[in-house]
């Protein structure tokens, strides 16, 4: 229903929106959803949808069904490679065709592939059916939550059954 993010917008393709700070920025697939968002959480003195943690559940029992981290390209035509930082697992070819059953290796330090992770979320608080997906383009966002969203299934088992608390804190890296 929407996707969370720790930057402002991109004031173009070449650089990144301003950093948040503690905060997260919604964007909603549709006007109702943002509107309900900015009933449950608010807006900021510009109006923008931000918010600074709230309640969370995974909605799948399992790490791998609610997080996705690749190396990827876009380009205005969409994504052109997927990589797993050892191969590209999607690419397109020269027709412009998917190819998702053929790996190719990457090419290492000329992959255009940039960091991105996706954890999808349902937000306790938000009367939507429907997850939020919660991406990063950070390698140590990417690192951090990877561990421990692993180190809950460890503990755990069924991530699914968790009640957790998404927030920003920031660190020294």
């Amino acid at each position: 229903i929407g996707v969370l993010r720790k930057g402002g917008p991109k004031p173009n393709d070449k650089q990144p929106g301003p950093d948040l700070n503690e905060n997260f920025r919604f964007t909603g697939n549709d006007e109702g959803v943002n509107r309900d968002w900015a009933e449950v959480f608010g807006t900021d003195d510009k109006g923008r949808l931000l918010v600074d943690g709230m309640s969370v559940r995974l909605p799948y029992p399992t790490v791998d069904a609610n997080w996705q981290a690749w190396r990827e390209h876009w380009v205005a035509g969409g994504l052109v490679v997927r990589c797993d930082g050892e191969h590209h697992v999607l690419w397109r070819d020269q027709a412009g065709q998917v190819i998702t059953d053929n790996p190719q290796p990457c090419p290492g330090r000329t992959c255009l592939a940039k960091p991105v992770g996706r954890l999808e979320v349902l937000v306790s608080d938000l009367h939507h059916m429907g997850t939020v997906t919660v991406q990063t383009t950070s390698k140590h966002d990417i690192m951090n939550l990877d561990g421990c969203l692993r180190a809950l299934a460890l503990a755990f088992g069924d991530v699914s059954r968790l009640p957790l608390r998404l927030s920003r804190v920031s660190r020294q890296i």
